[in-house]
């Protein structure tokens, strides 16, 4: 017996020498700006042995004690490293690991909003447009919108998002476009409508803007597309930037109502950025005045209205805005962050509904039309995060938000919204030993709570009168992999969206498809199918209110609209020397809808004239998207960008004599109004409100301490509005519409310019000029866009 113990210890020894391990605790940063690089991939060589790095770019991982082995280090943005590493038996080593950046085309850049995980903008399978800070800070953006407006294939009517024509005007209620600020929502719980003035510009990262249907991964208000602004971390060092702003309008001297004081606007935002440890902080804030560019009614028409001591306003807005962003990242359990965002927004505004006239009141608000309005919104955000070995991670995020308008015309609301949405990611490591359907496979999913409580006069068209909840469940799922030597990407996905407000509901999945093609180098064709799915708000269902003598009527038995689109586009990326690339992409598309939704004026609720959001049916919106980006030096002195982009869109009805609206009359006749008899134009089958062509330009110098930038916006003429807008107009408003929609048939070019100087690396001084020819132009209907904007920005980063 003594003799077996021995000789099993003598062949089990060396069995336990060679299962003996070492540990390598390891960070991963930038080798420029010390900044951690999370979710880079760290594998042994000739092993199947790897993980991630978390969120603070650290790492474990077991290695075999006591010999050599060679660890290879990869991160998207960076370029590779290899590093051998020797670790004593039973011992561990800390190291960190510095990778350099690499210069790469724009396709390579990073985006996350499709898959909601970081990839490469040509590995898509749908379109989207990236914007970069520097146009925002350039182009002194104040609102999202404003730089919205600036991308191919999107267009922002009156506030309201407009992406590949998908959406009319309505309103502002009924978004299809979904917009997110950092996976959060921010479209009002009862409209369904954003607020671009609550985005806190002065710490944006980047803004996605996908163009198609993306139900799957964003919800019901993602039936044309989203937009998705990521705000910034702090990185090593500690920065703060500070920007101030003043200019004027100048009114064309045959429609200037100002006299000796001219509309102004100023401003200054400030942003600081640091960590303290484990704890990163991000604060900001921006406060604006701003007497706009609509003044008051004339004094006739206050008076014809009944207005004897003229008590409408002129345009006004005043504001100010809070954000805050924090993280802490545990030591005793790496990967793990727990963390608080706020933002808070106190303004006081005035809106007109419709302008004075055509001619010399163009830029004044109409007698009765005009709404003051104190808002209140606040939002807090909660949220944990935690990012396992092998890469794996869970998030869970919550949002109570609360959004409150104080409006003088009988209009009040208010809402407050419960969000909560738990993810899970699993992506598999890459590595040699790893099978095959394994080395690429990226999983997604979620569910999701949005829960609505609004209250207002306004949403007195339900048996509530006026107090109404909306509740929306949803569960999603994603898988992506990579085949072929990683040359094709494809990924699919569903969702289950239910939704309650009072007795209705409804519940529906979606689902969606796509591929990406690697065909050459920076050369990727893609395909992609997608459902999608809406849900009315709501603001749609049960509004009932009258604005600027115009009656709008409820529609409780509104129907979900329906849809699915197709989508097949190429991405060419090139660059040109070491230090020039750029990006082209074209794509045809195609969307089919059921139920479509429009607000739509007609002869509705026993009023002659009156508007509601009814079901239109079948409708189809089909064409060309293009765009092309440059980014880089064409020489040592000389860096030059360009974000440019045209869009045809033929948005058209497949069923004109589709009945929206069934008026009982006499003797048991009913008379059915049909979609095409509310048109101005009833034998065009095009929908209401929108453009068949845009083109979009952006081109920015940049030469020593100067930089010039010019930027141009085309849309042609919009073809077919409501009749009604006509009838009132003749009879009511009076503003000479038709005459005015008879000079815009040519359509509209607006320019803007600027010049800047940088007085220092950390100073800049500037001058931008918006609608440089002073075009007097309407992209909605009876609402008068800004004239020629003077506006001198100071520009300061310590």
């Amino acid at each position: 017996m003594q003799h077996l113990f021995k000789c099993l210890l003598f062949f089990l020894f060396p069995l336990s020498v060679f299962a003996q391990k070492g540990i390598i605790e390891g960070r991963i940063i930038d080798a420029e700006t010390g900044r951690a690089i999370p979710f880079a991939n760290i594998v042994i060589e000739n092993s199947s042995s790897g993980t991630y790095s978390d969120t603070e770019g650290k790492f474990s991982l077991s290695v075999p004690a006591g010999s050599e082995v060679l660890l290879k280090i990869s991160s998207i943005e960076h370029v590779p490293l290899s590093q051998s590493v020797q670790v004593e038996a039973n011992g561990s080593k800390k190291m960190e690991f510095k990778l350099k950046s690499q210069v790469r085309t724009l396709g390579e850049m990073m985006v996350k909003s499709e898959g909601k995980y970081e990839k490469r903008l040509e590995e898509l399978t749908v379109s989207m447009e990236v914007v970069r800070p520097a146009l925002i800070e350039n182009k002194n953006t104040t609102t999202v919108s404003q730089v919205l407006s600036q991308v191919p294939g999107v267009n922002i009517v009156d506030e309201e998002p407009q992406i590949r024509s998908g959406s009319g005007y309505s309103f502002g209620a009924g978004s299809r476009v979904m917009v997110l600020v950092d996976d959060m929502p921010i479209l009002s719980g009862d409209a369904g409508r954003a607020s671009w003035s609550f985005v806190p510009t002065e710490t944006i990262e980047q803004i996605e803007v996908i163009k198609g249907a993306s139900s799957v991964l964003y919800g019901s208000s993602a039936l044309n597309g989203a937009i998705h602004v990521r705000t910034t971390y702090p990185g090593a060092k500690p920065s703060t930037r500070i920007q101030t702003y003043a200019g004027i309008y100048d009114l064309p001297a045959n429609r200037d109502w100002s006299k000796a004081v001219p509309p102004m606007q100023a401003g200054v935002s400030a942003t600081h950025l640091q960590q303290f440890g484990q704890f990163d902080l991000v604060v900001g804030m921006n406060a604006q005045a701003e007497n706009g560019w609509s003044g008051p009614p004339s004094v006739a028409a206050s008076l014809a209205n009944g207005d004897t001591l003229g008590t409408d306003p002129g345009q006004y807005g005043n504001r100010l805005r809070t954000h805050l962003n924090t993280r802490y990242r545990f030591k005793s359990i790496p990967g793990l962050s727990i963390g608080l965002n706020s933002t808070l927004l106190f303004s006081r505004s005035s809106s007109g509904f419709i302008y004075e006239n055509g001619a010399e009141g163009f830029y004044r608000f109409s007698a009765g039309s005009v709404t003051r309005t104190v808002q209140q919104q606040v939002a807090v955000d909660p949220y944990i995060s935690y990012v396992g070995k092998r890469g794996s991670s869970h998030n869970l995020r919550t949002r109570l938000y609360h959004l409150n308008n104080d409006n003088d015309n009988n209009q009040a609301n208010a809402n407050q919204v419960l969000f909560a949405e738990y993810q899970y990611q699993k992506r598999f490591v890459d590595s040699e030993e790893q099978s095959v359907w394994l080395k690429d496979l990226s999983l997604t999913g979620g569910i999701m709570l949005n829960q609505v409580f609004a209250s207002s006069e306004i949403f007195a068209g339900n048996v509530n009168q006026g107090d109404n909840q909306q509740t929306n469940l949803a569960a999603y799922a994603q898988v992506e992999n990579k085949f072929f030597r990683k040359r094709l990407s494809a990924v699919a996905g569903v969702r289950l969206e239910h939704f309650r407000i009072g007795a209705l509901q409804e519940t529906k999945p979606v689902f969606r498809g796509g591929l990406s093609l690697k065909m050459a180098e920076h050369t990727f064709m893609r395909a992609s199918v997608g459902q999608g799915f809406r849900f009315p708000t709501i603001a749609e269902r049960f509004v009932e209110t009258v604005v600027g003598g115009a009656f709008i009527v409820p529609s409780p038995n509104l129907k979900p609209e329906t849809s699915i689109s197709y989508e097949l586009g190429i991405k060419q990326g090139f660059r040109l020397g070491k230090s020039f690339n750029g990006l082209i992409d074209v794509a045809g598309y195609w969307q089919d809808y059921d139920n479509y939704i429009e607000f739509t004026a007609g002869p509705f609720s026993n009023k002659i004239i009156a508007f509601s959001s009814l079901n239109i049916g079948p409708v189809r919106m089909y064409g060309i998207d293009a765009s092309v980006v440059t980014s880089g030096k064409l020489s040592p002195n000389l860096t030059l960008n360009i974000l440019a982009g045209y869009n045809y869109s033929n948005p058209i009805t497949l069923d004109p004599d589709f009945v929206i609206y069934p008026i009982p009359g006499e003797q048991g006749i009913t008379y059915n109004v049909t979609s095409s008899v509310t048109k101005e134009d009833p034998n065009e089958r095009v929908l209401k409100y929108r453009f068949r062509h845009t083109a979009k330009l952006d081109a920015e110098m940049v030469w020593k301490k100067w930089n010039l930038g010019f930027s141009y916006r085309y849309n042609s003429f919009m073809e077919n509005i409501d009749e009604a807008f006509l009838i009132l107009d003749k009879d009511i408003f009076k503003t000479g519409l038709k005459e005015f929609r008879e000079q815009q048939r040519g359509g509209t070019h607006v320019m803007d310019a600027r010049i800047g100087f940088s007085i220092s690396p950390q100073s800049r001084l500037s001058l931008i000029v918006n609608n440089l020819t002073n075009l007097s132009y309407s992209l909605r209907p009876l609402f008068a866009d800004p004239p020629r904007f003077f506006l001198i920005q100071y520009a300061l980063r310590l």
